[in-house]
């Protein structure tokens, strides 16, 4: 059994955080140390916390997103922390999960519509708009492809780098 095939993964809503792969988003349902292992109650993993995995390079220390913050775990610990998984889009690379679209109004007669990239909070796309109904086209023309497409396929279409 390798690292990343414990017991706890058969479980299709929970497994350990050390399972999960960039993109993921759960809950942390139990803590598995010893009793002398027991991170500090400072600690951001604890039973309730939301987390989004940013990036997890196949074995190596996790890169997690808890409350805005973003944090480094290593496998070791990664290993004992189980998470109640989200349900994950139907493409695990689709543009959903490294993009989000929002739409926001900047004056009474301008709107914009942004591509901001979830593991960090950067704008990589920022449109202004004279009319409501522009903008809203190019919302949702936006939030079908972050569905439809991979993460390669809508950065080339709509020219983001």
């Amino acid at each position: 059994m390798t690292r990343r095939e414990t017991p706890w993964q058969r479980s299709p809503d929970r497994c350990p955080l050390a399972a999960l792969g960039a993109g993921a988003e759960g809950t942390v349902v139990e803590l598995r140390f010893e009793p002398h292992q027991q991170p500090s109650p400072q600690s951001p993993l604890r039973p309730g916390a939301s987390l989004y995995v940013v990036e997890a390079p196949g074995g190596g220390w996790l890169h997690v997103r808890i409350d805005f913050r973003e944090y480094s775990v290593p496998p070791g610990v990664a290993d004992r922390v189980m998470v109640a998984v989200k349900q994950r889009p139907a493409h695990p690379e689709a543009a959903g999960a490294a993009y989000a679209v929002l739409f926001s109004r900047v004056d009474r007669q301008a709107w914009r519509v942004r591509v901001v990239v979830r593991s960090d909070g950067a704008v990589v796309l920022s449109e202004r708009f004279d009319t409501e109904a522009d903008a809203r086209r190019r919302l949702d023309e936006l939030r079908r492809d972050t569905a439809a497409l991979d993460v390669a396929a809508f950065r080339l279409r709509h020219g983001l780098l």
